[in-house]
């Protein structure tokens, strides 16, 4: 896959799944993970439960060990994230555009220049916050991880997938899908995997460059890869 295709897969916004079912594809970044998201609905309530306790041992454990400085940024983060819940909102309701759903992914990347005005001890030293913002934002991330869970456990409990005869309940398993995708995109699973991807492909780009630029000048890759009578590039 090209970088402009895995680009294209990248931002490809998500169709409207409510209206046009579960058929989850393969076309785009957002179908990939939201289908492997869907596959916790085989879990039973055992792992459920399990999954839910790890998740608050982990909670509990990094917000312990986490200065209480950089849990301050959290507060900034929690604005991020309430403005994140509105628009996905109002995204939902407007039959998804894809306007809209890019302005959404823009708006997280600005968190390292707008948290630090809404945070007091931020303002109050004059010292690099970024690494601090990011280990809060991960702090937060597993906090909507544990809630996430939560949510998911108690769903499960009220809406079991089968019923007494052994057949799949058709209402609830819709419904437990519509949960399980809200919380793919509200609680940033899907936006994490988002910003990954766009990181790896630009990685992808710059290692090729570097490869591109040593075969012309230097025929290194042809030299290493096929024969070394094919070295020396430009200067050959």
């Amino acid at each position: 896959m090209t970088f402009f295709e895995f680009w294209s897969f990248i931002i490809t916004p998500p169709p409207n799944f409510t209206k046009e079912g579960r058929k989850v594809g393969d076309s785009s970044l957002y179908e990939v993970w939201l289908a492997d998201e869907l596959e916790t609905r085989e879990l039973s309530r055992t792992v459920r439960v399990l999954l839910l306790v790890f998740s608050f041992i982990e909670c509990a454990a990094l917000l312990a060990m986490t200065y209480a400085t950089i849990l301050d940024h959290l507060w900034g983060l929690i604005f991020f994230l309430s403005v994140n819940f509105l628009f996905t909102s109002v995204w939902s309701l407007l039959n998804r555009p894809a306007v809209m759903w890019l302005f959404m992914l823009l708006w997280w990347p600005l968190c390292p220049f707008i948290v630090p005005s809404l945070v007091d001890s931020a303002v109050a030293t004059d010292q690099l916050v970024g690494p601090e913002i990011l280990i809060a934002f991960m702090v937060l991330l597993r906090i909507l991880n544990f809630a996430q869970q939560l949510i998911l456990m108690v769903v499960g409990f009220l809406l079991p997938p089968l019923d007494k005869f052994g057949k799949k309940h058709v209402l609830n398993d819709k419904f437990y899908n519509q949960v399980i995708e809200s919380l793919f995109v509200y609680f940033l699973s899907y936006q994490v995997h988002f910003y990954m991807a766009i990181v790896l492909n630009l990685i992808n780009l710059a290692v090729a460059i570097v490869i591109l630029v040593f075969e012309v000048t230097l025929g290194l890759h042809s030299w290493v890869m096929l024969n070394s009578n094919l070295g020396g590039g430009v200067f050959k």
